[in-house]
């Protein structure tokens, strides 16, 4: 939670400039807040990048501890948000493309196959993060050949990630990559597949009966405090308690669709009344 946190401090003004661009044509002239970004992103980025390519890093003072063992990487992981950061906001300054999305994922897959690193822990993946703001704010390009070939033959698509996985492999590829750069390219590319396949919507499924509102919001709560509870209470009572949780938001989504068809009903009288009022002679 803290990561995620720090992270969306970080990212700030890169999300203020992908909203500033939506709402601006290429010739508005660029605001303040986007070059005082570029002015911090550009030399954050460069110094990070020698501070990584010089071979010196902060000391990893226990491997078991995620927020200490990240240091030992922390050079590779400012140079890729700050290479990343900036291409995103150099594009900003000159317009919008589709294409943008597909050169930062295709950057984003390259590190992890060429440069691999021990990632500790997933809230550290800003990659992640910043293909997401790109995705919503600028649609990618083929988005709707995505979903519609995805949509009508998913199942060729999970017989090809099956094709492309690696079931001799033991352990956490997401954690700990791979030997080769092969078999790091075959795992980094399902990841960039499923990538794809969520931001472009094409997962997207009808929710004939409103689940999926509370279920996200769940799921996010679920993310952000699993492991504490797995780590503080015995098992299996971590796993029961996240799951349990689940109860709130169910209550506060069964209230609100209450409340919801309660204003319909309530509109809908209105409306009624109003009628015969204008019938009446």
């Amino acid at each position: 939670v803290a990561a995620l946190g720090f992270l969306a401090v970080c990212s700030e003004g890169l999300r203020q400039a992908l909203q500033w661009r939506q709402q601006h044509s290429f010739k508005a002239q660029l605001p303040t807040c986007l070059n005082l970004s570029l002015c911090f992103y550009i030399p954050f980025a460069a110094a990070s990048f020698v501070w990584f390519i010089s071979g010196s890093s902060l000391p990893a003072l226990s491997d078991k501890t995620v927020a200490l063992g990240v240091l030992e990487n922390l050079p590779l992981l400012m140079a890729q948000f700050g290479g990343l950061a900036c291409i995103t906001l150099l594009c900003v300054s000159v317009g919008s493309s589709s294409w943008v999305f597909w050169i930062l994922l295709l950057i984003a897959m390259a590190q992890q196959i060429w440069v691999p690193y021990r990632s500790f822990a997933h809230p550290f993946r800003v990659d992640l993060y910043i293909l997401g703001m790109v995705a919503h704010a600028w649609s990618m390009k083929g988005k709707d050949i995505i979903v519609h070939v995805f949509q009508k033959y998913w199942m060729l698509f999970l017989f090809g990630l099956w094709l492309a996985s690696t079931p001799h492999v033991i352990g956490r590829c997401d954690l700990d990559p791979m030997d080769t750069w092969w078999e790091r390219m075959r795992f980094r590319g399902i990841e960039a597949v499923l990538i794809v396949l969520f931001l472009s919507g094409a997962m997207h499924c009808d929710d004939p009966y409103g689940m999926m509102g509370w279920l996200n919001m769940w799921s996010l709560w679920a993310f952000c405090t699993h492991v504490a509870a797995e780590r503080l209470l015995p098992v299996p009572l971590g796993v029961c308690v996240t799951f349990a949780s689940m109860v709130p938001f169910l209550m506060l989504a069964l209230r609100d669709r209450q409340s919801q068809r309660q204003a319909e009903r309530d509109n809908c009288e209105r409306l009624c009344h109003d009628e015969q009022e204008v019938r009446k002679p």
